[in-house]
């Protein structure tokens, strides 16, 4: 068994490449309790069945392959198979307890002996529950007055002599039977070897990184759901913990990470929200397999990105014009459509479609005309000029930078005001901004195009002591802003994105040294305090949810920059 001897499923809960089901870790009253949780469709109740050994002082072991829980007298071992079943094999002399999560509108029923249909009605979700080997128990009684049945209680022993084997299915419609099953050994092996196969396509680490990157890969791995629905491929969730879907921006972290590794994959998850575009050209803010959110969107980030996969990995020709074509309606879309004042500058109509929800620059007044994007907007019309120019369309190129030095020539007489970038109101173009937002630094992404003036000026202070640097990198609201707050999402703590933009602004305006050091410091703070969704700049210590796929992705880049 290749034991994961620092991955804690209580952050990430244990899953399997492609596989909707995990089972997440919940330390409770001294006892390892597992629960089985589900990433598909569009739910608030996803957590289905509580796992649990009769047995005291069980030890959690994980593999890629396997969860085991080992008592004094036996051991349980879980797998996941397919997209949707999990195992779990009895040995020695040890019980295992399921309780069905109880929901309204649920039902527990015998189909035959040793097999049990779950109706848990509230998560849309169904169960099959078969003892492969062993006798099951079930006591599920109907609630009098109802057409429901109490939660279930299902029970499964083995004994020294003979073991045990219990098989759960989640299924939509109508189970089918199995025409096959593989052995467990099987299960874990292949599963094993499926890991294997995706950490080594990495390369190598430093040995002092090669533990974390490890965990970074196992998460991208394990919080992929299969293809179906609106997931044209196999997507990487946010996380299996509570985001489970995929915000229209978080997923092209996700592809930076797989560009030399799995550069197929890489361009699938740059492409998944695409596939969802209205013809209009707008992107959903957020979606799942079988929900889709219109009511905001998310910032232009796809052109960024791209230029990075493309200086990584080559398109074919059918992507490149795929891409050249949904870039070329997603600019538009803002130029258009979000340009109430007609000024030629875009806006955001909330905080939560600059991906930054609730931080300091838009709080004095929307739709903000902030400076980000139409930075955004000048990486996408380059986006499309090497784009055309990769595809042998000069003509097209030279148009994409027309476009894109006009809109710079614009921001800069409409948003550089006194040695500063403002983020304005749209039409009145009154001040948004309150507090001090490392946000309002993003024009360093825009490198040469910078005057000497401006580069400095945003140099000075991003640098200046007691500000946004920390011991731990870059606070999102200065330190010293009465605006900031140690856990206030946006406001402070460091994040994995803005830390890789961040450094991509150091590297481009001649800080090699300290983007250096901001990987570093990145780096262990995830090995330290896992992927977590964010972290207080001051601490270090992980906020929020801690099995966050953007951190992951975002501390592999880091990690292959590590000599």
């Amino acid at each position: 068994m290749n034991v994961f001897a620092d991955l804690d499923i209580a952050d990430a809960p244990f899953s399997r490449r492609c596989h909707w089901l995990s089972l997440a870790l919940r330390p409770e009253t001294g006892r390892n309790v597992l629960y089985l949780r589900t990433a598909r469709g569009n739910v608030v109740h996803r957590t289905l069945l509580r796992v649990e050994l009769e047995q005291e002082g069980a030890v959690l072991q994980v593999s890629p392959g396997s969860i085991k829980l080992t008592c004094p007298t036996g051991e349980v071992e879980f797998a996941l198979t397919g997209i949707d079943t999990m195992r779990a094999r009895l040995s020695g002399v040890v019980a295992l307890r399921l309780r069905v999560i109880d929901q309204p509108y649920s039902s527990s029923i015998e189909c035959e002996p040793g097999r049990w249909h779950i109706n848990l009605n509230a998560s849309r979700s169904r169960l099959m529950i078969s003892s492969l080997r062993g006798d099951l128990s079930v006591v599920a009684p109907v609630i009098p007055g109802k057409g429901d049945t109490e939660p279930a209680l299902v029970r499964i022993q083995s004994t020294s002599q003979d073991g045990a084997e219990l098989e759960i299915t989640e299924f939509e419609s109508t189970w089918l039977a199995p025409q096959d099953r593989q052995t467990f050994e099987e299960i874990t092996t292949e599963a094993n070897a499926e890991f294997a196969a995706w950490f080594n396509a990495f390369g190598n680490f430093p040995s002092r990184w090669d533990s974390l990157a490890r965990r970074a890969a196992f998460v991208l791995w394990a919080n992929t759901a299969p293809a179906g629905g609106n997931y044209i491929h196999p997507a990487i969730l946010m996380s299996r913990n509570a985001m489970i879907s995929i915000w229209s921006w978080d997923h092209c972290f996700s592809a930076l990470a797989l560009a030399q590794a799995h550069p197929r994959e890489a361009w699938e998850q740059w492409w998944l929200p695409f596939a969802l575009q209205t013809p209009q050209g707008m992107l959903p803010d957020a979606f799942t397999e079988t929900g889709c959110d219109f009511g905001m969107t998310k910032p232009p980030v796809h052109g960024w990105a791209l230029l990075h996969l493309l200086s990584q990995m080559d398109l074919s020709f059918y992507q490149m014009a795929k891409a050249h074509s949904a870039l070329e309606s997603w600019t538009s879309w803002w130029l258009t459509h979000r340009d109430d004042d007609r000024d030629g500058i875009p806006q955001y109509n909330h905080g939560c479609e600059s991906g930054w929800d609730n931080d300091s620059i838009c709080t004095n007044g929307l739709p903000c005309e902030a400076p980000d994007l139409s930075v955004y907007l000048i990486q996408q019309y380059d986006a499309l000029a090497m784009l055309a120019t990769r595809m042998k369309n000069p003509e097209k190129a030279a148009h994409w930078e027309r476009e894109a030095d006009a809109l710079w020539q614009r921001l800069k007489a409409h948003s550089w005001r006194d040695g500063r970038w403002l983020a304005l109101q749209s039409g009145s173009h009154s001040i948004a901004q309150e507090g001090d937002c490392l946000r309002l630094f993003w024009p360093l992404l825009l490198g040469q195009r910078l005057s000497t003036v401006q580069r400095d000026a945003l140099l000075a202070g991003l640098e200046e002591p007691g500000r946004f640097r920390t011991a731990h990198g870059y606070a999102t609201e200065a330190v010293n802003s009465p605006s900031y707050q140690a856990d206030g999402y946006w406001l402070g703590p460091i994040w994995a994105p803005s830390t890789f933009q961040v450094v991509e602004m150091l590297k481009l305006n001649d800080r090699p040294d300290e983007a250096d050091r901001v990987i570093r410091e990145f780096c262990e703070l995830c090995r330290r305090n896992g992927f977590a969704e964010n972290f207080d700049a001051l601490t270090g210590a992980s906020l929020r949810d801690r099995g966050y796929t953007w951190t992951a992705a975002v501390c592999l880049c880091f990690l292959k920059e590590i000599v």
